[in-house]
């Protein structure tokens, strides 16, 4: 799993006690997914980008 950039941290971890350890780890794939599509942004393509 790729880690976030550094720079995303400080503003997710005021979330990160609304969600599970579970959710928070898909949260972060979904994000880095997001970060790496091409095109639209629909969740097919971020999970895509993400492998």
């Amino acid at each position: 799993m790729f880690p976030l950039p550094a720079s995303i941290v400080p503003v997710l971890q005021p979330f990160a006690g609304l969600f599970t350890a579970p959710t928070l780890a898909h949260l972060h794939v979904l994000l880095m997914g997001t970060l790496l599509a091409l095109g639209p942004r629909t969740v097919i393509a971020v999970l895509r980008a993400r492998g």
